[in-house]
C-alpha cells in the first residue's frame, strides 16, 4: 500500500506546475486559432455583397436603422436599434466610426444615456423621453439633466409626461437650444389632469422664444396649459405648429387655465404667418374676444358675426386643420388669408354657427377656383362629413374637409341651404353612406353641374321622383334636375323591396327613359353589389341605356328567407339597414 512517503512533496508540486503550463499552452494555442478563425470569418464577411459596401454606404444604412427604430414611437423599444453593431466585426467597427448611430436616443437608464453620449461625439441629438408615475422616473429625470448638459447639441426633443414634469423641466433656467428645430411636448396618456392637484394646471412658459431656440421649426403641443401670447415671440423661422388638447365633455376641461384672448390669437398668427406651412389647432381657440349678439329673451344669436378686425395673410400656408365650435371657428376663418393651395380641414361641433361658417368657407372657395369634386358622408356613429376637391377623379387629400361632430336630422339640409354657391360649379359628387332625412330635390339643387353621380348606398326616399320632377326656365323653357348628369353609378342598390312591395328598378328604368325624353340621356350607367337584380334587368337597361356596366353579382331572396323575414319582421335587412345607419322611413 502506496503512503504519503512514496511520493515526495516536491514531485507533487513538480507536477501541478508542469500541468498548469500545458493548460496555458494549449489554451494561448487556442486563443490563437480562434484569432485566426475570427480573421478567416471577417474575410469571408468581405466576399459577401453588404460586406463589400463603402464604408461611407454602410455608415448611411446604419443611421438609417437608429432612425427607423427611433421614429418607430415604441417607448420600451429603446435599444434595439444597437443589435446592428453587433452583426460582425465591420459593422461594429463602422458604427463607432459613426458618431449619428448613436445620437438617435430614447431615454431609458441614466447609465445607458452616459455611455452613448461620447459615443455621438459632436453631432446634433435627436431625444425622446417618457416619463409617467413608474419607479424609473427619477432616474429618467437624471438622465434627461445629463441630456441638458448637451443642449448645442439638440436637434429633436419629444417630451412626453405629467404635466407637473413638464412643467418643472421648463421652469428652471434651460440653456440656450441653438440648433432645436423639433419640440414635441405631449402629456402621458389619460394622466393628463387630476382634480385636486392644487397647482398642477398652473401656468408656466413651455414655448421657447427665439432667444432660446432661434431656429425652431417643428413645435407640437398636447393637452398642455398654454397662452397664445406666448407665440407672439416664438422662432420666426417656426413651419409647422400643432396644439391641441381634451374635447370640452371630458370632466377636467374646464380646469384648463384660459389660453388668452381671440386678439391675442391673431396676433401670434401675424407673429408666425410668413414661414408657417401647416397649422392645426384643436380645441385651443381662446372664448374671450367674441362678442355674441343675443336676441331680446337673452338666447344666443347669429344674425352676424363682428366685422373682421384684421386681415393675417399666411402666403406659405399648405395644410390647416382648425377644430371647436362652430361659431370661434367660422370667426378665426373670417381673419385669415389662405392661398389657393392650401389643404383645409375643419372639425366642428355645436349646432350654433352653421350660417356663418358656410359663408366663411366660400370666400376661401371663390368662383374663379371653385370645387369640382365633393363627396358627403353620413355614416353611423361617424361625424357628418363634407369633401371637396379642385380637381377631378383623384383621392389626394381633399382640398375641403368639414366634419360636423354634433348634427341632428336636419343638419344637412341646413348646412346646404347656407352654403350657397360652394359646390355650384361641381362636377363629381360622391355620396357614401346613407342619406336621410332630407328632401332629394333640396339636395340636387346645390350640385345643378354635377356630370357624375355615384352612390354606395341604397337611396331611399323620393330619390328618382326627384329626377323626374320637370321644371320650368323663366323664358318656358323645359329642365329638368341635374341637367348635366352623364353618369351614374350605384352600389348596393336594390332592385327589389319584397317586404315593402316596391320595385326600385322600375323607377330607375323609368328615369332613364325620362331622361331620353328631355333630349338628356345618361351615358354610363354603373350597377355593382345590387341586390335582386338579374340579367333580364340589365337586358331591359341596355335598352335605353348605351353603356350599362353590370358585374353579374347576382342575389335573390329566397322563399325560406322571404318567410323568415315575415316571422321575424325586426330581423329583416331592411331593419338592419335602419339600425345600421340611423334611417327611419317618414310616412
Amino acid at each position: 500500500m502506496a503512503t504519503s512517503s512514496t511520493f515526495p512533496q516536491g514531485r507533487s508540486n513538480s507536477n501541478a506546475e508542469a500541468v498548469l503550463q500545458a493548460r496555458l499552452l494549449i489554451q494561448s494555442d487556442i486563443d490563437v486559432y480562434l484569432h485566426a478563425i475570427c480573421d478567416l470569418k471577417s474575410r469571408l464577411n468581405a466576399l459577401t455583397p453588404i460586406g463589400s459596401l463603402p464604408p461611407e454606404l454602410l455608415s448611411e444604412i446604419l443611421v438609417c436603422v437608429a432612425f427607423a427604430e427611433y421614429s418607430s414611437g415604441y417607448t420600451y423599444r429603446t435599444l434595439s436599434w444597437i443589435k446592428a453593431s453587433h452583426i460582425c466585426r465591420l459593422f461594429r467597427a463602422t458604427a463607432l466610426a459613426t458618431p449619428r448611430f448613436w445620437s438617435y436616443l430614447r431615454v431609458t437608464k441614466s447609465r445607458a444615456v452616459a455611455e452613448l453620449l461620447p459615443l455621438s461625439k459632436t453631432v446634433p441629438l435627436h431625444v425622446a423621453t417618457y416619463m409617467d408615475y413608474h419607479s424609473e422616473v427619477d432616474d429618467r429625470s437624471l438622465a434627461l439633466q445629463n441630456i441638458v448638459g448637451h443642449s448645442h447639441r439638440l436637434r429633436e426633443l419629444h417630451f412626453e409626461g405629467l404635466t407637473q414634469g413638464i412643467q418643472a423641466f421648463f421652469s428652471k433656467n434651460v440653456p440656450r437650444l441653438d440648433i432645436l428645430e423639433t419640440l414635441v411636448l405631449k402629456t402621458a396618456g389619460a394622466n393628463t389632469f387630476y382634480p385636486g392637484f392644487g397647482n398642477l394646471l398652473a401656468f408656466v412658459p413651455t414655448v421657447p422664444s427665439k432667444d432660446v431656440a432661434p431656429r425652431l421649426r417643428y413645435l407640437e403641443l398636447h393637452q398642455l396649459p398654454f397662452r397664445w401670447s406666448e407665440f407672439a415671440h416664438c422662432s420666426p423661422s417656426l413651419t409647422t405648429l400643432i396644439v391641441s388638447t381634451r374635447q370640452p365633455t371630458d370632466s377636467a376641461y374646464q380646469l384648463l387655465p384660459n389660453a388668452g384672448t381671440l386678439e391675442e390669437l391673431f396676433t401670434a398668427f401675424e407673429a408666425i404667418a410668413p414661414r408657417l406651412e401647416r397649422l392645426e389647432i384643436e380645441n385651443t381657440l381662446p372664448r374671450s374676444g367674441l362678442d355674441i349678439a343675443r336676441t331680446a329673451s337673452g338666447s344666443p344669436s347669429t344674425s352676424q358675426l363682428p366685422t373682421p378686425s384684421r386681415s393675417i395673410s399666411m402666403p406659405a400656408l399648405k395644410k390647416f386643420c382648425l377644430g371647436g365650435e362652430t361659431l370661434y371657428v367660422a370667426h378665426v376663418l373670417a381673419h385669415v388669408a389662405l392661398p389657393s393651395t392650401v389643404t383645409l380641414n375643419i372639425n366642428v361641433r355645436g349646432y350654433l354657427g352653421n350660417r356663418e361658417l358656410m359663408h366663411s368657407l366660400l370666400a376661401k372657395f371663390p368662383a374663379e377656383n371653385p370645387l369640382l369634386l365633393a363627396e358627403i358622408m353620413s355614416l353611423r356613429l361617424e361625424p357628418l362629413t363634407i369633401f371637396g376637391w379642385r380637381c377631378r377623379g383623384v383621392r389626394a387629400d381633399a382640398s375641403l374637409r368639414v366634419a360636423f361632430l354634433d348634427h341632428d336630422r336636419d343638419a344637412l339640409t341646413h348646412i346646404l341651404h347656407n352654403s350657397g354657391p360652394l359646390f355650384a360649379r361641381a362636377k363629381d359628387l360622391r355620396l357614401n353612406g346613407l342619406i336621410t332625412f332630407i328632401k332629394w330635390a333640396k339636395l340636387f339643387a346645390h350640385f345643378v353641374s354635377v356630370e357624375t353621380l355615384s352612390l354606395n348606398e341604397h337611396p331611399f326616399g323620393d330619390f328618382f321622383p326627384a329626377l323626374m320632377t320637370p321644371h320650368r326656365l323663366s323664358d318656358g323653357r323645359p329642365y329638368t334636375s341635374l341637367p348635366y348628369l352623364r353618369v351614374l353609378t350605384l352600389q348596393e342598390f336594390r332592385f327589389n323591396l319584397p317586404r315593402d312591395g316596391l320595385e326600385p328598378f322600375d323607377e330607375l328604368l323609368d328615369w332613364t327613359i325620362f331622361r331620353c325624353n328631355y333630349y338628356l340621356p345618361i351615358d354610363k350607367l354603373v350597377l355593382s353589389e345590387c341586390r335582386y337584380a338579374s340579367a333580364s334587368h340589365i337586358e331591359r337597361l341596355r335598352d335605353v341605356v348605351v353603356d350599362v356596366e353590370w358585374d353579374e353579382w347576382e342575389r335573390e331572396s329566397t322563399t325560406e328567407e322571404e318567410e323568415e323575414s315575415d316571422e321575424y319582421p325586426g330581423s329583416s335587412e331592411d331593419s338592419y339597414f335602419g339600425y345600421r345607419y340611423g334611417y327611419h322611413e317618414e310616412y
